[in-house]
């Protein structure tokens, strides 16, 4: 039934949790080589791209820590089916500065979800070979 469908879809887990240890350049998009958790099966770590695979109220969150040099900052576009929805920013002119961010977006099923450094006026990520320093994590909160 109807009900039965509804309340499945309520219950359904969708859950992702990624990590890179590598630098990430500028003007680059967001890839991550190590897969925490991919519940549901949503997240692509190679591209970087999150999938919804149900229409409802996602959490997210995006941790970094910024690449020095040129005393520029770090500019992550935070970016949703291809258009930029809003931006992360590190004014840090040294670098070696932690970024965290959360935020909550109303997806329709397949809308996408991926991370982007801006181009050449601003510096990258900085990653740690033996360590996870850059995370992506997103979690369905309420099916709809």
């Amino acid at each position: 039934t109807k009900i039965n469908e509804r309340e499945e879809a309520i219950d359904e887990k969708i859950i992702f949790a990624v990590a890179r240890k590598s630098d990430v350049a500028q003007g680059q998009p967001i890839t991550f080589d190590t897969v925490i958790a991919n519940i549901g099966e949503s997240m692509d770590a190679t591209s970087g791209t999150f999938t919804a695979k149900r229409k409802g109220l996602w959490m997210f969150t995006f941790t970094a820590v910024s690449a020095s040099g040129d005393e520029k900052g770090v500019y992550v576009r935070v970016m949703k089916n291809g258009n930029q929805m809003f931006h992360v920013e590190d004014e840090s002119k040294k670098g070696g500065s932690n970024i965290a961010s959360s935020w909550m977006f109303q997806l329709e099923e397949n809308d996408t979800v991926a991370l982007k450094l801006y181009g050449t006026s601003y510096n990258g990520l900085h990653g740690c070979s033996d360590q996870d320093w850059i995370h992506f994590t997103g979690q369905l909160l309420n099916a709809t």
